[in-house]
């Protein structure tokens, strides 16, 4: 009776998918599925030869707060849609995983499981990624869109561009009298509210500065040398044999020459080796400090009060930053830099040098530390439960949900970084004239510089009717000094063009200081389908203000340059493959969305049963 009554915990539902229970059994499974895949990447990592890891199952369920069960759900999702994967397929991602039999051999002593369970996990995993794949092969890209694209990345229009900004002319306006400067702080009031500001304290771990105290032996480099040959290798020209042969014909064009890679002695090889060297190991003491101080000043928030809807507050106690981080740097001997900042606007936060410029990664995008430090009570909304599955947000006083990164040269993490909101100023207008009188006297200036600036560039406008900017704005005359310019060349630019990211960003343009997509899409619609020359013999020219940054632009058409049918064939699969990757990854980011995954899976949590 004993046995027959008696509780079997891992028999309990907990879930419901499809229908049917997902009981602590289920659950345990995964987890020793996952253990085998993060064992068999973490190998894999240590061995060198490859860029990613061969089962990263952790980049399906990056946006979960309960990584386990969303996954078993994806592997649920693939069974439900009768996908199977073969034996000689598991052995197949095997080989091409570069997953060496002694390997598996080794994680299957490890952890003491058989190899049939190795195989089934890795069969559930590859199904998961079969089936994103069926998933995302919805996705196509559209011939008005490869069209569009194209238009908007090789359009191009040639222009003079001058711009007149309202400090051009500051030094022909006056003092305002206090009359007027009442009147404009009460008709311009709310130009001189106060935005929402915080003030931030935060733990730096500068790569750079590690890296000094950072020793390598020369066993050590030789070692990693002979480990990743590959990685240390220049470009040797190929020498040709010379021909007697003459070109048969005059436009004949030489034959590129050749180049091969030629792997370096380890001695000349040994600064990158010893650079490589103390950049990763600088990189992991940092990662490995900076998490042992957030663990520790996270530890006060264990027991902080829930609210209702889930949300923290402050703890009685909670950890002394500066303090903390002195006591892991010298016992890890390294250099930590402990900031607290005044209360700064979102410009001011993204201009801290370093930190200013980090990022963590949300939803598969990297959210600034301007934009994710703003997501702070009370300056939002208190969020729902399903908000915070979604996107981070903050409590005052909370540690930030994990490393913040910066990015320096050559695309290399150059700096690592923890912070926390301590104060929150919510935006209000100010208490009088004499609190920010300053700052009313030089807008009051500018806005008088501004309508100079623009009567200036409409004068000029009517000049260069007749002439080139060219002609008229030369190094060291009046304009030009006024101004503040030198030579005046002529700009070629596109509606957009391609980010390092594959993203559409407005093009760079010399003197553009304001909102260069505004710039270039008033460009676009005052002068392209006008023509450079009109009927009379006139240049075509415009002048666009912009009012947020106080300056006007006078753009002189000089040249029209029309997206043409034969470069539209010639990169229309690159493009379409750009698109496609932006779609997918959107698509992606929709799919594998917790919320998404538990509707499509019906998922329900039980209490208790």
């Amino acid at each position: 009776l004993r046995q027959i009554f008696a509780p079997k915990p891992y028999k309990r539902v907990i879930a419901q998918a499809y229908g049917k229970d997902i009981r602590v059994y289920d659950r345990r499974v995964v987890e020793m599925e996952t253990q085998i895949l993060n064992a068999l990447n973490s190998a894999s990592r240590e061995g060198g030869k490859q860029n990613r890891v061969p089962f990263g199952w952790t980049m399906f369920v990056q946006l979960s707060p309960t990584p386990l069960i969303d996954y078993y759900l994806l592997i649920l999702e693939a069974r439900h849609d009768g996908i199977t994967i073969l034996p000689q397929q598991v052995d197949q991602a095997l080989a091409n995983r570069n997953v060496p039999p002694e390997l598996v051999n080794h994680i299957l002593t490890a952890l003491n499981v058989p190899l049939r369970t190795l195989r089934g996990t890795i069969a559930d995993y590859l199904s998961v990624e079969k089936s994103l794949g069926l998933a995302a092969s919805v996705v196509k890209v559209s011939e008005p869109e490869l069209k569009y694209l194209f238009i908007q990345t090789n359009q191009r229009l040639k222009a003079y561009i001058v711009p007149f900004s309202a400090n051009n002319f500051l030094s022909n306006t006056h003092q305002p009298t206090m009359k007027q400067l009442v009147g404009y702080f009460a008709k311009h009031q709310e130009r001189f509210r106060y935005p929402d500001r915080i003030a931030i304290e935060y733990i730096a771990a500068d790569l750079p500065q590690i890296q000094k105290g950072i020793k390598i032996s020369k066993v050590r480099a030789r070692q990693y040398w002979k480990d990743h040959q590959n990685a240390f290798t220049r470009r040797v020209k190929v020498k040709t044999k010379a021909t007697s042969k003459p070109a048969t014909t005059k436009s004949a064009k030489p034959a590129k020459p050749k180049f091969v890679s030629v792997p370096l002695t380890f001695e000349e090889a040994l600064p990158q080796v010893i650079s490589a060297l103390k950049y990763a190991k600088a990189r992991e003491n940092a990662i490995n400090a900076l998490a042992t101080i957030k663990r520790m000043s996270q530890s006060y928030w264990r027991k902080a009060p829930v609210t209702k809807t889930g949300i923290r507050q402050k703890p009685e106690k909670i950890s002394n930053y500066k303090k903390i981080a002195e006591d892991i740097a010298k016992k890890h001997g390294l250099k930590f830099k402990y900031v607290r900042t005044k209360l700064l606007s979102p410009e001011g936060l993204s201009k801290l040098k370093g930190i200013g410029n980090s990022f963590i990664l949300e939803n598969g995008r990297p959210l600034f530390l301007s934009q994710y430090a703003f997501r702070v009570l009370p300056l939002i909304a208190p969020p729902s439960p399903k908000d915070t599955r979604q996107r981070l947000y903050l409590v005052q006083w909370q540690d930030c949900s994990g490393l913040m990164r910066s990015m320096g040269p050559n695309n290399k993490e150059d700096g690592f970084y923890i912070f926390r909101v301590v104060k929150v100023d919510k935006t209000h207008l100010p208490g009088s004239l004499d609190e920010v009188k300053n700052k009313v006297i030089k807008d009051y200036r500018e806005s008088q510089g501004y309508k100079l600036a623009k009567k200036y560039a409409e004068k000029l406008r009517q000049s260069a009717r007749k002439k080139k900017l060219s002609q008229i704005i030369k190094p060291g005359n009046l304009i030009a000094k006024k101004l503040k310019i030198g030579k005046l060349e002529p700009q070629t630019f596109p509606r957009r063009t391609w980010s390092w990211t594959g993203q559409l960003v407005p093009p760079r343009i010399k003197g553009v200081i304001g909102n260069p997509m505004l710039f270039v899409d008033k460009c676009f619609a005052k002068l392209w389908n006008q023509p450079t020359t009109q009927p009379d013999g006139t240049f075509s020219s415009a002048v666009i203000p912009e009012d947020a940054s106080r300056v006007c632009y006078l753009v002189q058409s000089l040249e029209k340059e029309p997206a043409k049918e034969k470069d539209y064939k010639r990169i229309k699969k690159f493009l379409g493959r750009l698109i496609l990757a932006q779609k997918q990854k959107s698509f992606f980011r929709a799919w594998l969305n917790p919320v998404s995954i538990h509707e499509r899976t019906q998922y329900q949590k039980v209490s208790m049963r």
